[in-house]
């Protein structure tokens, strides 16, 4: 009965032992990393946000003879980016949706807005979506045309050691305004006899809707958790 008691003894211990790992330090299998949270979006998404910023782009510049018109203006868009982050090469760039609201009150106009969805990129393949958004504040100049915002924020995501950590976004927002080209036809006044007569074209007349949209570049810096740096193009339009 006493050897049979000391056997359960010994196996009880030596369980125990098993369950907590062994006697000596951590797991073989080294630390638990965490999982990035999975994409929102596809590279179909990605191309199609370069696709809309270089159309904004291609618009008229605003001439700075015009007048902005006076009131309320909601902008929504997108933003692509590079991305450096020291020390990580799984992830090059950035993209996120960019609304903006301009009050145009014909003189010291003031821009707010969001930079939200962001996703961390690998060329054109979205990687991880990052938590949190970015703050748009700044101006835009009624004689230039021209805005100028700040660009911050605080991101949080699985980047560069595995672990999930705080990003600490600080950049500028630069921009122009843009117009949208309309053509739109008036009868040719040499038109004097019906068909079947031969007859002269409708002639074309150009406007423009001013300030549609907005384009321009973004750079900046990330802090906290990881170290980097980031540049690119944004555009929104009504």
């Amino acid at each position: 009965m006493t050897h049979f008691t000391k056997s359960i003894s010994l196996l009880a211990a030596f369980t125990a032992l098993s369950a907590c790992g062994g006697g000596g330090g951590g797991g073989e299998d080294g630390p638990v990393l965490d999982e990035p949270t999975p994409p929102s979006i596809d590279s179909g998404d990605v191309l199609a946000a370069e696709s809309f910023i270089a159309g904004v782009n291609s618009r008229r510049d605003t001439p700075t003879i015009s007048f902005l018109p006076i009131g309320t203006a909601t902008y929504t868009g997108e933003m692509v980016t590079g991305l450096n982050i020291s020390g990580d090469d799984t992830v090059d760039g950035l993209i996120g949706e960019v609304r903006l609201t301009a009050q145009l009150l014909g003189a010291g106009d003031s821009v707010t807005g969001t930079v939200s969805n962001v996703h961390t990129l690998d060329g054109n393949t979205p990687v991880e979506l990052l938590g949190g958004q970015l703050t748009i504040n700044g101006d835009l100049d009624d004689g230039t045309k021209r805005m100028t915002s700040t660009l911050s924020g605080q991101l949080s995501g699985v980047v560069g050691d595995g672990e999930r950590g705080a990003l600490n976004v600080s950049g500028t927002m630069s921009g122009r305004t843009q117009d949208t080209r309309r053509t739109t036809f008036i009868p040719n006044p040499g038109n004097v006899l019906p068909p079947p007569f031969p007859q002269l074209p409708d002639i074309p007349i150009v406007t423009y809707d001013e300030a549609t949209g907005i384009a321009g570049s973004t750079s900046g810096s990330i802090s906290g958790s990881e170290s980097g740096s980031f540049s690119g193009t944004w555009a929104v339009s009504e």
